[in-house]
C-alpha cells in the first residue's frame, strides 16, 4: 500500500457522498472513514450507545446517565454525517474516534474488539498528517501481531480443540462438520487453527513493509472473506455479566459458598451499593435458572432507576441459559 498522498482541501468541498477528492484527507483515508461512517449509521449503531454502566474508568459511572447516553448518541451521528457529506472529514474523523472509545470504555456491556478495532480507526484517520507516521499501518500490524501472539500461546489452539468446539457445537458449522466428518479426528481443526496462526503472524512483516503492502492487502481480504463465512457469529444481545462475579465470592477470597442471605462491609467495596443491588440479583437469577427454577422478580426496593437495568440482565440470562445450557 503506498503512502497515502497529500491532498489540497477544496474550501467548498462537495456535498455528493460519492465525492471523495477535495476533502482535508488524502483520497484512501476519506474512502476508509466514509465507509465505516455509512456502515454504522446504516446498522443503526447510535440504538446501542450505552450509558456508563460497569466502566473501565470508574469515575464515568458518576456522570448522569442519560445525558452521558443522551450526549453520545447526538454525537455520534452528527461527526458521522459529517464524514459521510464531506464537512470537516479530518476533524469528524477524530471526534467520532473519540466518541466510540469514551463508549467502550463506559461500559464493559458495550465493549467489543470490532467497536474498539473501529474507534480506533477513525481515530488515528483523524491524526492523520502528511509526512507523519503511518500509524493505522502500526495498529494493523499490532492488531494481527496481537492475535496471532495469543493464539499461539494458547494449548487449545495447538492441539485443535478450539476451533472444534468453536465450529462444531457453537457455530454448527454445515460446511466444517462434512468435512470433519471425512478426516481424522482434529485434523481440519488443526489444520484451520495453525493456518489461522501462521496467517495473522505472517502478515505483519507484510503491513510494515511497504513493498509488500498489496500482498498484505490480499491477505487480509482472502483471510477475513474466510473467516466471515465459516465463523462469524456475534449476539447482539448477549450481556457482560463477568460483573456479578465479585457477589459470587467474598471479599475475602476465601472460597465460601454463595449464601443468598450475604451482604458484605460495605466498605469493602468501591462501588456504590446500587451495583452490589444489580450484582446480587443477577447471582440469584443465574442460580435460579442454573437449577431449573424461574428468575425471581425485581426486587421492590431496588432504587427505580437501576430497574430496568436489572430487567434486561434477567431478560438476557433468560435467554443465554435458555440458548446454551
Amino acid at each position: 500500500m503506498p503512502q497515502p498522498m497529500q491532498s489540497l482541501a477544496d474550501p467548498k468541498p462537495s456535498w455528493n457522498p460519492l465525492v471523495c477528492n477535495g476533502t482535508d484527507l488524502p483520497v484512501n483515508l476519506t474512502i476508509l472513514v466514509k465507509v465505516l461512517a455509512i456502515v454504522v449509521l446504516l446498522v443503526n449503531h447510535q440504538r446501542i450507545l450505552p450509558d456508563p454502566w460497569l466502566p473501565f474508568i470508574p469515575w464515568i459511572d458518576l456522570l448522569p446517565h442519560a445525558e452521558f447516553q443522551w450526549a453520545l448518541k447526538v454525537v455520534f451521528v452528527a461527526s458521522a454525517l459529517a464524514i459521510v457529506f464531506n464537512r470537516r472529514i479530518r476533524l469528524a474523523s477524530l471526534i467520532l474516534g473519540i466518541t466510540m472509545l469514551l463508549a467502550v470504555v463506559s461500559s464493559k456491556a458495550y465493549y467489543g474488539n470490532n467497536k474498539t478495532f473501529c474507534g480506533l480507526m477513525f481515530l488515528l484517520a483523524g491524526l492523520y498528517k502528511p509526512g507523519g507516521p503511518p500509524f493505522i499501518r502500526y495498529q494493523l500490524a499490532i492488531t494481527y501481531f496481537g492475535a496471532g501472539l495469543n493464539k499461539a500461546l494458547d494449548p487449545d489452539w495447538h492441539s485443535g480443540v478450539f476451533f472444534e468446539n468453536w465450529a462444531v457445537n457453537r457455530l454448527h458449522q454445515p460446511l466444517y462438520i462434512a468435512l470433519d466428518a471425512k478426516l481424522p479426528s482434529l485434523l481440519l481443526a488443526k489444520f484451520m487453527c495453525w493456518n489461522t496462526i501462521v496467517t495473522e503472524l505472517a502478515t505483519v512483516p507484510f503491513i510494515l513493509i511497504p513493498a509488500l503492502n498489496y500482498w498484505a492487502v490480499l491477505a487480509n481480504i482472502f483471510f477475513q472473506e474466510d473467516g466471515n463465512k465459516l465463523c462469524l457469529f456475534e449476539h447482539e444481545n448477549l450481556m457482560h455479566i463477568g460483573g456479578m462475579s465479585h457477589y459470587l465470592s467474598p471479599p475475602d477470597g476465601g472460597g465460601a459458598a454463595y449464601d443468598a442471605d450475604w451482604v458484605p462491609d460495605e466498605s469493602e467495596w468501591k462501588w456504590p451499593v446500587t451495583r452490589l443491588e444489580v450484582a446480587a440479583y443477577t447471582a440469584v437469577v443465574l442460580r435460579n435458572l442454573a437449577a431449573g427454577r424461574p428468575a425471581p422478580e425485581i426486587p421492590a426496593e431496588v432504587d427505580p432507576s437501576i430497574a430496568p437495568r436489572l430487567e434486561r440482565v434477567r431478560d438476557e440470562l433468560i435467554t443465554l441459559v435458555a440458548t446454551y445450557a
